[in-house]
């Protein structure tokens, strides 16, 4: 049932808004309406990058296509209220359209007559209202999260230095604040020492209270994340001691970084991450190179390229991207120093800046690892860190939710054989 909704809502809303549009284009501008159909699409098929880079959340709905989630590791289904909401603010662009249509449609036969302007004005004007509503209480409803409106919902400011952070004062008490503060700072002075970057500006921190509050208002769940290009990170109030030198990374890393987006992206896409994970550098109870040392021997860790380069680093598992990513990064540093990562760092390339190929790279880092001293026994904490699948050949959640249900059935019913395969 749940799939059908999701249909009706996506594609099915998709396809009425496209073909009001289509049809409102030829009655308006006749044969060039096919020109102008590619420039609006592009137009809102632009619309969701715009919003997230200008905006906090990293989700985006629109009216061609629904929604997108956002880049995240959440597994979780989108807000189902929030998208038949917005779905049916795409219906009622959908009949001011039709109405319009009608009209103009109506003028050009020499048809219009006050019978057709009156019942199409009784479809446009209710269309229209809704239509300025949602636009109007966007932020309200979950479309949308504007500065404005996350700083009120989060609703205090704490000053402190370089530091500025953004908190709701009925979760956080004014000493812990404080504390909160000064951790901030100390970090902050250590990973701009260590990435030799002299800092001139605020950093801020957005701290949401919870988890289904950071849900709402960022887009996800379960994952801290950094905007370098607005010196900003979104951290939560449950974990960000685990997240915040990792974060402060991106933003400071961001200084030299390249692009609109202050990070490599293009090519070396496991380097913006890797050097978070190498100046961050615990991860567990092992250290990066401990672990890579246990993937080494266990035969799963990437090669290189496989890590450091945008496509393997996005198709491995998460926890594989980033802790090999991390190790390689740092090995680098302690090999090369920071200026020559830096300079790999700043043009999106690790193969052009070194002179030296990810085969070649590749063959050192592994001479290394095999120096590396394993903790022991670390053959079932490696297989369970990092033989999972990645998000992408992973097995959907809601299938696996279905199975669990199936196979409780089958135990009620005694058939313990299909139960335990189930499970």
């Amino acid at each position: 049932m749940a799939g059908v909704l999701f249909w009706l809502l996506i594609p099915m809303a998709t396809v009425l808004c496209v073909t009001a549009l289509i049809f409102f284009l030829r009655a308006l501008i006749g044969r060039h309406a096919g020109w102008m159909y590619y420039v609006l699409l592009l137009v809102f098929l632009l619309q969701p990058f715009v919003q997230i880079f200008t905006m906090p959340q990293i989700f985006a709905y629109n009216h061609i296509f629904g929604m997108f989630p956002g880049l995240s590791w959440d597994q979780t289904q989108p807000p189902f209220t929030t998208l038949l909401l917005y779905r049916l603010s795409t219906l009622s662009y959908v009949g001011m359209m039709l109405a319009a249509t009608a009209v103009v449609a109506a003028r050009r036969r020499h048809a219009l007559t006050r019978r057709v302007v009156h019942r199409n004005i009784a479809l446009f004007v209710p269309a229209l209202a809704a239509v300025l509503g949602s636009l109007f209480f966007s932020d309200t409803l979950g479309f949308s999260t504007s500065y404005a409106y996350l700083e009120r919902q989060l609703g205090s400011t704490f000053r402190s230095g370089d530091i500025r952070i953004v908190y709701d004062s009925t979760v956080v008490s004014p000493e812990n604040i404080r504390f909160i503060a000064d951790e901030h700072q100390f970090q902050f002075e250590r990973v701009c020492e260590e990435l030799g970057v002299e800092w001139n500006g605020t950093l801020t921190a957005y701290l949401y209270p919870d988890n289904q509050r950071k849900k709402r208002l960022l887009g996800t769940e379960s994952s801290e994340l950094a905007r370098p290009w607005r010196r900003e990170i979104h951290i939560t109030y449950d974990t960000w001691t685990s997240a915040l030198k990792h974060e402060i990374v991106h933003v400071v890393a961001g200084e030299f970084g390249p692009f609109i987006n202050r990070a490599p992206f293009l090519r070396v896409l496991g380097l913006t991450e890797g050097l978070a994970m190498a100046i961050e550098w615990s991860w567990g109870n092992r250290t990066l190179h401990q672990h890579s040392a246990a993937m080494l021997a266990q035969d799963i860790l990437p090669s290189v390229q496989g890590c450091i380069g945008t496509a393997g680093f996005i198709t491995n598992s998460s926890s594989v991207s980033y802790v090999s990513a991390g190790s390689f990064t740092r090995w680098m540093i302690d090999t090369l120093g920071m200026p020559v990562v830096r300079r790999a760092y700043t043009a999106d390339d690790v193969e052009g800046v070194t002179g030296l190929s990810y085969a070649e790279w590749d063959q050192r880092w592994r001479v290394f690892l095999h120096t590396v001293p394993r903790r022991r026994p670390d053959s079932i904490a490696t297989a369970y860190a990092f033989r999972r699948p990645s998000l992408f050949s992973a097995e959907c959640p809601r299938v696996v939710t279905e199975r669990t249900r199936e196979a409780a059935a089958a135990l009620a019913a005694r058939d313990a054989a299909r139960a335990e395969t189930l499970y």
